[in-house]
């Protein structure tokens, strides 16, 4: 009886073994695309409804996105655009954060940004508690 149960346990943890080496196998590539997707899009032309004229956006080595346009509508729309692109990255990541799924995009930053959220929320607890700052 002895032996059934522990093959048993056995064939369990050989299954188990297998689904994580396969999941680890999979996961990195699927993760990394549907990262990307949420990146916004800083390279070729795009033909968007709404412009008078030709808009340039030129973004810097540090990703400051530096927009020359025609018309001043044309100058707002682009930054409007530029500024929808970006906060939309930022969302999503907030998105994946809330849900705790955000480690699985990127598990050093994650970790990195909950706990300086947390260290920094700490403080704000004391001043609330003491208004007069004296501690």
């Amino acid at each position: 009886m002895f032996k059934k149960i522990g093959r048993i346990i056995l064939w369990i943890l050989l299954a188990l073994i297998l689904l994580a080496a396969v999941t680890a196998i999979i996961s990195p590539p699927l993760v990394r695309r549907t990262a990307k997707k949420s990146f916004p899009t800083v390279d070729g032309q795009i033909q968007i409804q709404g412009l008078d004229g030709q808009v340039e956006i030129y973004r810097d080595a540090f990703g400051i996105p530096h927009i020359y346009a025609e018309t001043q509508h044309d100058l707002y729309f682009a930054q409007g655009y530029v500024h929808a692109q970006d906060r939309f990255w930022q969302m999503d990541f907030w998105r994946h954060q809330g849900a705790g799924s955000g480690l699985s995009v990127n598990s050093h930053t994650l970790i990195h940004f909950s706990l300086n959220q947390v260290s920094n929320q700490i403080p704000l607890a004391r001043r609330e508690s003491n208004p007069a700052g004296v501690f």
